[in-house]
Parts: structure tokens; C-alpha cells; sequence
């Protein structure tokens, strides 16, 4: 890409590090970023901490009192969201999350093991993602947890797979092909050298059957 085989790159995924690479990078390449908003960079990317405080706001009002955020990492903008809604609503918040983590399956059987060494098992879970969130569903019913009598889980990115568990996964849209397609009509700008503003798509909470309904 450096030696100049592309007019630039639409960058998707926020990892450990992507953020000193994508800093890097863009002195050499034109770069779109649908993550959360680095420097100076173009963005097209939903409000990530408006994601965390919906998923607090569900959990609580579905009547949880052991919150947990499972994945990521603390400085992620879903789980700031999470963690300083519940604060505010004077609820404390358990962490569960990996020291390398990229949100796959794998994590997710990770995260249910410590999920498990737990002293008290969560009443209300925000996981980081569709993927997590069916890994947890999967372990935990296994472990005999009813879900969401027990245990209620919440995901973020609402992706077909959130259709094919068992109850289905309540996740908060984050609107990908919204904003794919209103990435690629700004990326032809910016590879053109035209300005653009960055956009902020909010997300919004699909309710389906792995949380409670509201008791409050």
C-alpha cells in the first residue's frame, strides 16, 4: 500500500495498538477509520460510550443488581459507557476482560472460565459483542444458568448471528450498514483530497430474549 497500489485503506476493526498504527500510517496513506475518532483522522463511527450507557440502562431497568461488562478493555468507549452509567446509578461494575483480546469466539470461552471463578455469578452481563455474547450463552447453559431468568445478557453490533441462539441475543445496533455505506461515499472524497466532517451514527437496543423485561 505504501508503494502506492491503493488509493488509501477503510480501516473496521479497533484492536490493542491500532490506535499508534493508525496515527502512523496516516502520514503515508489516506485513511478512513469506522472506529472510535483518532486525531485528525476521517471517521464514520457510532457513539460507543451512548452504546454502553444504553446497555446499562436495559440492565437495570430489567431489574439486575450484579453488573458486569465481559471483554474489550477499560479504556474502549462501550464499557467507559457502561461502567460510568451504572456509577452514576450507584451500581458498582465487575470487569471481565483479557489482557489480549480481539473479540473472536475464543475470547468469549475465556471470558465464561473467569466467569465462573467468580465469588457471585452476575445477574446482568454487557458483553463487547455478538461473538462473545453467544460464546457466553453457550457456557452458561451448560453450566445449568438459565438465561434470562438468571442471568441476563446484553451485546453490542446486533449481527444476523444474534438470531440463531437459544433465546436470541438482545444486542444494541450499531447501524454497520449505515455507516459502511456512509464511509465508502466519504472515503471517495477523501481519496479525491476533499474535506469531510466526520459522522457519529447513534446506536439503538433490539430487545429479544436474553434479558429480562423491565420491573422497575
Amino acid at each position: 500500500m505504501l508503494d502506492g497500489r491503493t488509493d488509501g485503506v477503510i480501516v473496521t476493526s479497533f484492536t490493542e495498538g491500532s490506535e499508534e498504527r493508525y496515527k502512523k500510517y496516516s502520514k503515508y496513506l489516506k485513511i478512513l477509520t469506522m472506529t472510535e475518532k483518532i486525531d485528525n483522522i476521517t471517521s464514520v463511527h457510532f457513539n460507543e460510550k451512548k452504546a454502553g450507557e444504553i446497555a446499562g440502562e436495559h440492565l437495570m431497568k430489567a431489574g439486575c443488581k450484579r453488573l458486569c461488562v465481559a471483554g474489550g478493555w477499560k479504556n474502549c468507549g462501550r464499557v467507559r459507557g457502561f461502567i460510568e452509567y451504572c456509577r452514576k446509578k450507584g451500581k458498582e461494575v465487575s470487569l471481565l476482560i483479557e489482557e489480549k483480546f480481539s473479540g473472536y469466539y475464543e475470547d468469549g470461552i475465556k471470558l465464561a472460565k473467569k466467569l465462573f471463578e467468580m465469588r457471585e455469578l452476575p445477574d446482568g452481563i454487557f458483553v463487547f459483542n455478538d461473538l462473545i455474547g453467544v460464546a457466553l450463552i453457550s457456557e452458561i447453559k451448560e453450566k445449568g444458568v438459565k438465561i434470562p431468568e438468571d442471568v441476563s445478557i446484553i451485546s453490542c453490533d446486533n449481527t444476523e448471528i444474534c438470531l440463531y441462539t437459544e433465546p436470541k441475543l438482545t444486542s444494541i445496533d450499531t447501524k454497520f450498514k449505515e455507516r459502511a455505506e456512509k464511509a465508502i461515499e466519504n472515503f471517495i472524497k477523501v481519496a479525491k483530497g476533499e474535506t469531510v466532517k466526520d459522522v457519529i451514527v447513534q446506536p439503538e437496543i433490539i430487545i429479544r430474549g436474553t434479558t429480562k423485561k423491565g420491573v422497575m
